[in-house]
């Protein structure tokens, strides 16, 4: 996500003055409007232009800290669900034995036409995967 966080800090905030500036400005970095429109949301309008509602600069200094994730003994034997969007390469292949070894339990579903965000790209199909489980 380093791309991703060069991207935001790109953007001249104080001199952005509507949104659409800000999404053609972050269209040089990011080519998927989807995923534009989303980052996007994390901004906020006040009297000198535009500020980011995150401590963007704190999440970035600790991102591998949040996203990282740590040897743990044992696992959880409970029925898990991942899900996946196909376009998305959170979960890969090569993670799978790693997912099994924490969670014997886990099944993994692939969402398609959705990328890192299924629930909101296709929120129909998230709804079932879910609601399959929970029965």
């Amino acid at each position: 996500h380093q791309q991703i966080f060069h991207a935001l800090f790109s953007l001249p905030l104080s001199k952005i003055t509507n949104r659409r500036d800000a999404d053609e400005l972050l269209a040089k970095h990011i080519d998927n409007a989807f995923e534009r429109a989303f980052l996007l949301k994390n901004l906020k309008r006040v009297d000198s232009g535009y500020e980011w509602k995150c401590d963007l600069l704190e999440i970035s200094r600790n991102y591998l800290k949040i996203a990282g994730f740590p040897a743990q003994d044992g696992n959880f034997d409970g029925e898990v669900l991942f899900i996946k969007g196909s376009d998305s390469d959170y979960i890969t292949d090569e993670a799978t034995p790693k997912i099994q070894q924490y969670f014997p339990n886990a099944n993994i579903k692939t969402i398609t036409n959705a990328g890192h965000l299924p629930h909101v790209q296709q929120p129909d199909d998230f709804y079932e995967l879910v609601s399959e489980l929970l029965k």
